[in-house]
């Protein structure tokens, strides 16, 4: 089973994937309701809805659909590795945060326990000051999934 998450293709509705051990994908999430702004597409899909501010952010909603949706765990944590280099402290902390508690995951699924601690290290590395209300909520949130993924482990 998959992290619940919002679903960048999904209409950024939040979800998450359970797989059964024949390899079948099921998706799961949630009713979209009034308030929220789909467009439908053919065939009652969904349109793909970005919440990104930036080239992390929307790297970290590809690996989301790489990871999770495509079942690809090893490059979907490339994807998102490579793009954090590329981002060097450009990113806001927020955004990098995000990145970071998803890699510390996608780390932990591929079986590599050493990059997962390292990951995390740098998520627990980020500094607070200079935050708004927000941004503390954001970065407290990624180093609380962050924590709950290596404990689950």
């Amino acid at each position: 089973m998959t992290r619940p998450r919002a679903r960048a293709n999904n209409g950024g509705l939040s979800g998450f994937s359970l797989i059964d051990p024949a390899g079948n994908w099921i998706r799961v999430s949630r009713a979209p309701g009034a308030s929220d702004d789909l467009t439908p597409g053919p065939r009652d899909t969904t349109t793909w809805t970005s919440a990104a501010s930036g080239p992390l952010g929307r790297a970290v909603e590809n690996a989301v659909v790489i990871a999770d949706s495509h079942g690809d765990a090893e490059q979907g944590r490339k994807l998102l590795a490579g793009a954090l280099r590329r981002s060097g402290e450009q990113a806001q902390v927020p955004e990098r945060a995000r990145a970071l508690a998803y890699l510390v995951e996608l780390h932990v699924r591929c079986g590599d326990r050493a990059a997962a601690a390292q990951a995390r290290e740098a998520l627990d590395a980020l500094p607070s000051d200079g935050l708004d209300d927000g941004g503390l909520a954001t970065l407290a949130a990624a180093r609380g999934e962050a924590a709950a993924v290596v404990a689950e482990s």
